[in-house]
């Protein structure tokens, strides 16, 4: 019994830890902003920013000076309804370029990077009807090829690379009822490229499986993503196999589908509480090696974080609740500090923000769990002096679940930043462990 409560107690872990969040606003002149990238545009080795934005036809990236001031770029205000930008080496110059779609004048367009901040703009199709476009070497010969969620014909394509950049599209699915995203990724494990896509005239999550041959067959995981809008894959759960998310807004929900490695899925609510979910993006924010999930969501202004336990219990996090009509949301280290911060893009306030990750711990080198990557201290220092046998590990002269959560902490630290020293224990033996709680609710209960 004693052992299960201090189990239990382990729960409340989240008491001595907290990720905080500061907003950074790079645009407000971004009218009705709507999609977002992040990459090393210019090759000087800080993370630019992209935009697209509907009402201004606009598609820019934002170059970042190496402490987070961003100039902007504008590379053109022809992009009718402005829906999708993304940052790819198109044409393996060792430079990122562009890629953008219009959804009024249906063309994708890829803005060729020559250097020295200069671009070139190329059209690789037309009459497209593309909402959302995604780059992979699909045929694997060697260069990058294009993806895209066609809406009006509800149809997704690839557009073969000759590698000189002359795009042959391909139809890969024509029953995707107003397609909205598109994904590639070997989601099989054959070493070939599979896509997935999100539609949301008939709610349907589904992924391509490609024979080898680039010949695609359709297999549904789910018909009941309401108003599908997004999909994302990765192995949400370290199982090596690939996972599935979406973002849908009539039901408000970010969801997961597990893998069971036969490509069988199950679906996992994240959250049924993101009001009219646009966009789901799965990272690692906390650094502690399992995937979390992004969220950008427009009836409630909200860009959310869902932190996974590890075990794929995941808590939200509000980032911001003042990202007016929140289309989308990604997630990169952009002030290379070793975490990964968030970038947000909303049409009511026409604004492209980024959250810089602030990491809070222990500052005090002295201690038995300092955390190198603090910023700010959380007053969760333990000294060494502080395990003097009787259990009271704050000093507060009370024997109470503050130093069975103190003791948590410091081994979760040491583990992670494997601490050395501190090696006095509450229960006299040389490490500082499990035992060391069970000690001190031996001493609570009795």
């Amino acid at each position: 019994m004693k052992i299960i409560y201090s189990i239990l107690l382990i729960v409340n872990l989240n008491q001595m830890f907290s990720q905080t969040f500061e907003e950074h606003i790079v645009s407000l002149f971004a009218l009705d902003a709507f999609y977002v990238d992040a990459a090393d545009i210019d090759g000087d080795g800080d993370i630019d920013l992209m935009s697209a934005s509907r009402f201004d036809d606009k598609i820019s990236w934002y170059e970042n000076n190496g402490i987070q001031n961003f100039t902007e770029h504008i590379l053109t205000t022809n992009a009718n309804h402005a829906h999708s930008v993304l940052a790819s080496d198109l044409n393996s110059d060792g430079l990122m370029d562009i890629i953008g779609c219009s959804r009024e004048i249906n063309n994708i367009v890829w803005f060729e990077n020559l250097g020295n901040h200069q671009f070139s703009e190329h059209v690789i199709v037309t009459n497209s009807f593309g909402e959302y476009v995604d780059t992979h070497d699909v045929d694997q010969d060697g260069d990058m090829d294009v993806l895209s969620a066609s809406f009006f014909d509800s149809s997704v394509f690839w557009f073969e690379n000759d590698g000189n950049q002359n795009f042959t599209p391909h139809l890969i699915a024509n029953n995707a009822t107003h397609a909205y995203s598109v994904y590639a990724i070997d989601l099989d494990g054959d070493n070939d490229i599979d896509v997935l896509s999100a539609s949301n005239q008939d709610n349907k999550i589904a992924w391509y499986e490609n024979n080898g041959f680039q010949e695609f067959e359709e297999h549904i995981i789910s018909t009941n993503a309401m108003m599908a809008w997004d999909v994302e894959a990765i192995d949400v759960d370290g199982d090596h196999d690939i996972d599935v998310l979406s973002a849908s807004s009539d039901d408000n929900k970010i969801a997961w589908y597990e893998n069971d490695g036969n490509e069988n899925f199950t679906e996992h609510i994240i959250s049924n509480n993101a009001m009219y979910a646009h966009s789901v993006y799965p990272v690692d924010m906390d650094g502690d090696n399992d995937i979390d999930v992004i969220s950008a969501s427009m009836d409630d202004n909200k860009i959310s974080l869902y932190e996974n336990d590890g075990e794929q219990n995941f808590s939200e996090i509000i980032i911001s609740n003042n990202a007016i009509i929140a289309y989308n949301a990604m997630g990169i280290d952009i002030d290379n500090d070793g975490d990964n911060d968030i970038l947000s893009a909303s049409g009511g306030d026409n604004k492209i923000a980024w959250y810089e990750n602030i990491v809070e711990g222990c500052t005090n080198e002295n201690s038995c769990n300092y955390n190198l990557n603090a910023e700010f201290d959380d007053e969760s220092c333990i000294m060494i002096q502080d395990f003097n046998g009787n259990g009271d590990v704050n000093e507060d002269d009370i024997l109470d679940l503050q130093d069975i959560l103190l003791i948590i902490a410091y081994i979760l630290n040491q583990i992670e930043l494997n601490l050395l020293g501190c090696e006095a224990s509450i229960n006299n033996d040389p490490n500082i462990d499990i035992f060391d709680i069970i000690q001190i609710i031996n001493i609570i209960l009795n």
